[in-house]
């Protein structure tokens, strides 16, 4: 994850979100399982997911993420079976910067990347590969969104 500047991944199984996977939670996990036999567990690394529709009120996701303390939410459409991006304390910092200069700034347009499908495992070896989404670059890199995760 940090090779490849990720932050966050989406865990899925059975095509559903599960959860997500920060790449703190993930570096605590295996200092926590160094002294047990066998790799980090995703489950116990991993968090629910905090997940908002793409036409959110931006005033209310970042109220979501202020009151429980998050560091990112997954955008999806309605039913939650499609995973749109991920909406992060960076593009939260974004979206106040185009507020402050006059532009609009939807929750929708400001997920800078799309998600991609990695290969399926139930434990972390230091690849850390698991069901997982996670941001791979857009069109919307650059200037205006920047980075964001894994």
């Amino acid at each position: 994850m940090r090779a490849n500047n990720i932050h966050h991944l989406i865990v899925r199984r059975h095509r559903r979100m599960v959860g997500l996977l920060s790449r703190t939670d993930l570096e605590l996990e295996a200092a926590l399982a160094r002294g047990e036999a066998g790799p980090a567990s995703l489950e116990a690394a991993m968090r629910p997911a905090f997940t908002c529709p793409p036409h959110a009120p931006l005033a209310w996701v970042a109220l979501e993420m202020e009151s429980h303390r998050l560091e990112a939410v997954v955008v999806v459409d309605h039913d939650d079976s499609v995973v749109l991006g991920i909406f992060t304390l960076g593009d939260a910092l974004r979206a106040l910067r185009r507020l402050a200069l006059g532009h609009g700034a939807p929750v929708a347009s400001l997920p800078s990347h799309a998600p991609q499908v990695f290969a399926t495992s139930s434990s972390l070896p230091s690849g850390a590969h698991a069901r997982t989404h996670y941001t791979a670059p857009s069109a919307n890199d650059g200037n205006a969104y920047g980075k964001l995760l894994a």
